[in-house]
């Protein structure tokens, strides 16, 4: 099933252009097991991770959200298997974070399919932090008991940006499925054939029409591998694709095991001027207004990363350190109104492995109200745990 919401605008449909979407099919061996599954009647659980295209935004109500119409089409095309679905996007937040909750807020529900759309908030050119932490992610997926099948959702802002020179880099890799919203839509614009409007609801979502187009594409993409399946099962003595252990990572190993701190799940050593607060999109966290108020929590791993409330018409900083070595200072402040987000930092990096203490301290900004001058620590990430490079 394939939707045609395009065909409403007047512009090229989607089922034209999905030719254009697909980057790769990848390995069909996950999407086969999964497929498979569908076929007997088991439960499914459909998941997708990223920022705020994937958690909704643009789209008028949720069933509009591309998320839900490529769960819709798992229940369509497989009427007699639940579905489930399992959406953890989270608004202005990256790989990086991404990186670090991914076990959590889905590998914990143990999806068999897996779309992953970080496109748009990741850079468009990758530091090596960005490129393990993606790489991490993906591994991490990969790795996870069901061994889900992955594709890549390559979004776009309205000037065409996007991260997935690289992305798809790491994508082939590991031989994953790729759809790119971006190879699809922008010769469409650059020729006059569409307009901006026609699939933006601002600069950076997509409104509804275009959000029907990026499910269209994945399960264009789907449809045309069960096709593949269907046919391919039929023929005697078909064997079901064996899925190919985990190759070797790309560019790090780091990022395969991490773990997300929050006040649900960790007890500060000190906290001296600072109180529990949310919970927020991360979870709950801590908070403090006092000039020199220290948080002090107990981590572990090689890398340690602090995601904390940045808004509008704050003056809060805070200085953040591992081990007593040289601080990094956070800046809580942002120009744009549009409301607070979930920022990263990493703090320290290169650590061995081991209890570490992660000290946060909140430094003044003259002038500063109390209101304006509260920091608030959301949550504290752990990279490298039981590394093997």
């Amino acid at each position: 099933m394939v939707f045609l919401a395009s065909l409403v605008l007047g512009v090229t449909p989607a089922v034209g252009l999905s030719g254009q979407a697909l980057v790769s099919s990848g390995s069909s061996a996950r999407l086969w097991h999964v497929f498979a599954r569908a076929e007997s009647g088991r439960p499914l659980v459909i998941g997708a991770i990223g920022g705020s295209i994937t958690q909704g935004a643009g789209a008028s109500d949720p069933e509009h959200r591309w998320v839900n119409r490529v769960s819709g089409w798992w229940q369509s095309t497989f009427p007699g298997a639940p579905v489930q679905l399992i959406n953890a996007g989270i608004g202005a937040t990256g790989s990086d974070i991404g990186s670090y909750r991914v076990q959590r807020d889905l590998l914990a529900h143990q999806p068999d399919f897996v779309a992953v759309e970080y496109a748009v908030n990741d850079p468009s050119q990758a530091d090596p932090l960005h490129l393990a932490m993606f790489e991490g992610m993906l591994r991490q997926i990969l790795a996870s008991p069901k061994k889900p099948a992955v594709v890549l959702l390559f979004t776009m802002d309205r000037n065409g940006n996007n991260a997935q020179g690289w992305q798809s880099d790491i994508g082939r890799h590991y031989r994953l499925a790729m759809v790119s919203y971006r190879d699809a839509i922008w010769p469409e614009i650059e020729a006059g054939k569409m307009k901006l409007d026609d699939v933006f609801y601002d600069i950076i979502h997509p409104n509804d029409h275009g959000h029907q187009y990026c499910a269209d594409f994945i399960t264009s993409y789907l449809a045309a591998e069960l096709e593949k399946y269907r046919a391919a099962s039929k023929a005697p003595h078909f064997h079901m694709p064996r899925i190919s252990p985990l190759p070797k990572p790309l560019y790090s190993n780091e990022f395969f095991h991490t773990a997300i701190l929050t006040a649900d799940n960790v007890t500060p050593s000190r906290a001296d001027g600072w109180q529990l607060t949310g919970p927020e999109a991360l979870g709950k966290g801590w908070q403090c207004d006092q000039v020199g108020g220290v948080l002090q929590i107990p981590v572990k791993g090689a890398t340690i990363g602090l995601m904390f409330r940045r808004v509008h018409g704050s003056l809060a900083r805070a200085e953040a350190s591992v081990d007593g070595s040289k601080p990094v200072i956070l800046d809580s402040s942002m120009v744009p109104t549009w409301g607070a987000y979930a920022a990263y930092e990493t703090v320290a990096t290169g650590l061995n492995p081991g209890n570490h203490v992660l000290t946060v301290t909140l430094i003044n900004t003259s002038g500063a109200t109390a209101d304006s001058n509260r920091f608030e620590v959301w949550a504290v990430g752990e990279g490298g745990l039981g590394i093997s490079q």
